[in-house]
C-alpha cells in the first residue's frame, strides 16, 4: 500500500473522531451558569448565590413518570427520589448537586452549581 494513502486515510478516521467527541461534548454539558442539561436532562438551582445555612432549591422539568434521583454530597439534604431538592450547605465555595435520570435501562446525569458565599 502506498505509504500517502495510509496517512491520508489515517488523517481523515482521527479528524472524524475528533468532530465525534467535540459534538458529543457540546450536546451533553450547557455553558449557562448553575444549568446543566445533558440530552432532555435539565436542573437548576433556585439562586445562582447563596448564603452559608441558606436553603439552596434545585429542581428539574422532567416528564411526569420518570425515574430520578437527586445527590448533594457536600451539603445537608434529605434523600429525595422525585421532586425539588432542598440542601443547606455550611462553608463558602462553588457546590455541586447531582441528578440522576433513568433512560430505559441506562442512568443519564447532569449537574448543577450554586456559589456559597
Amino acid at each position: 500500500m502506498n505509504p500517502l494513502f495510509v496517512a491520508i486515510m489515517l488523517a481523515i478516521i482521527v479528524s472524524v473522531g475528533i468532530y465525534i467527541g467535540f459534538s458529543g461534548i457540546t450536546t451533553q454539558y450547557a455553558f449557562d451558569a448553575g444549568r446543566s442539561s445533558a440530552g432532555e436532562i435539565v436542573c437548576a438551582p433556585s439562586a445562582l448565590t447563596a448564603k452559608p445555612s441558606q436553603s439552596v432549591t434545585f429542581s428539574t422539568s422532567l416528564p411526569e413518570g420518570t425515574l430520578y434521583i437527586w445527590s448533594a454530597p457536600e451539603g445537608t439534604a434529605s434523600f429525595v427520589r422525585s421532586g425539588p431538592l432542598t440542601v443547606n450547605y455550611k462553608t463558602a465555595g462553588t457546590k455541586t448537586a447531582y441528578l440522576f435520570v433513568l433512560d430505559g435501562s441506562k442512568w443519564k446525569s447532569a449537574t448543577c452549581s450554586v456559589v456559597i458565599k
